[in-house]
């Protein structure tokens, strides 16, 4: 069976269309959150785990992923495009509540990292202001994202952009970019991948 589901289904809500090749684990640890995969998926050594309330994780159709996601806060949401895919194991950590990770569709990830926080607050003794909150990360289509990248809170990636191996995402790349580095930086615009 190439889904292995865990934990109170009855309480959550799991929309599968069609047969999911490869094999994959969901883990709920919750209630009242909300999978969806649609057809023509291949999921090899694929996790996702629900640890929180009101979680949900969108997996459009059509992609070849491998990885883990761990949704560790309540109100933490994944979206991922039709046609994405990964060459190697992607890992995401949403661990504080309100905030998502969406890629669009067409996108190629390697070794990538997702962090939507810093998992634990750095205050300001003064202000007690907090100086690090989380934030989103927003991948848009056909963005080729290359080995071991680290996207941080906050970072999004324009359309069609690329971003060099080993760099660190943590604010805008434009579309149709190269950036690379870290803190990545735009090389060159006007660029485009082809596989």
């Amino acid at each position: 069976m190439p889904i292995v589901f865990n934990g109170s289904l009855d309480k959550n809500k799991c929309e599968v269309q069609g047969d999911v090749a490869g094999n994959a684990v969901v883990n709920f640890a919750s209630e009242n959150c909300e999978l969806f995969i649609g057809p023509d998926c291949r999921l090899d050594g694929f996790e996702i785990n629900f640890q929180r309330p009101n979680q949900k994780v969108f997996i459009s159709g059509q992609n070849a992923l491998r990885g883990q996601i761990h949704l560790t806060a309540p109100n933490t949401k994944v979206t991922i495009g039709a046609r994405t895919r990964t060459n190697s194991y992607i890992w995401m950590n949403l661990a504080e509540r309100d905030t998502q990770v969406a890629i669009g569709a067409d996108c190629l990830l390697a070794s990538v990292r997702f962090r939507t926080s810093d998992s634990h607050k750095i205050i300001d003794i003064a202000t007690n202001e907090r100086l690090n909150p989380p934030g989103d990360i927003i991948v848009e289509d056909g963005v080729w994202i290359a080995e071991d990248v680290l996207m941080l809170k906050g970072a999004t990636v324009g359309r069609g952009s690329i971003i060099g191996a080993r760099s660190t995402v943590t604010s805008t790349v434009p579309a149709q970019c190269l950036a690379v580095g870290s803190p990545a930086r735009v090389l060159r615009t006007g660029v485009k991948w082809v596989e």
